[in-house]
């Protein structure tokens, strides 16, 4: 499951070669490799967060004042700050306590931290959209946010 989010992460190749390596799952002792990255989480979070915004804009809230466009388009981007928001901290969390191999601690900058965090956000915009367009059509007032039929 690394491979498929590291691949996916990896696509927009934003952030330096040495977060990549941390984010593959390089331990704090420079080792090998932890079977489960922080790749996975990230993207497991990416994926339920949005699974579950989607579920909150089309069947808790689901009401007919809230069906237009920029309804839509609100819930999606805080979907992909509250992502970019929990990548940020993490990241530099683990940076800043030192929880990264000693041998590229030195090479991960804030600025990575940040392209990280605005790579997760944009992807967490995609998959919301991609959620969107597949649970949107049983919503009782909302089957036709953001794009009508």
């Amino acid at each position: 499951m690394n491979d498929f989010f590291a691949s996916i992460y990896e696509m927009f190749n934003l952030y330096g070669a040495a977060l990549e390596q941390h984010l593959y799952g390089l331990n704090s002792t420079c080792e090998g490799y932890d079977p489960v990255g922080p790749y996975t989480t990230f993207g497991l979070a990416l994926l339920i967060s949005s699974f579950l915004m989607n579920v909150v804009y089309y069947y808790v809230i689901n009401h007919p004042r809230f069906n237009r466009w920029f309804h839509w388009l609100i819930i999606a981007v805080g979907n992909s700050l509250l992502n970019g928001i929990f990548a940020f901290y993490m990241i530099n969390n683990d940076l800043s306590i030192g929880n990264i191999c000693k041998d590229i601690i030195d090479k991960i900058t804030v600025a990575d931290c940040f392209w990280f965090a605005f790579t997760n956000a944009i992807w967490s915009f995609i998959f919301f959209t991609a959620f969107s367009f597949s649970m949107r059509w049983w919503s009782n007032n909302c089957s036709t946010t953001p794009i009508p039929q």
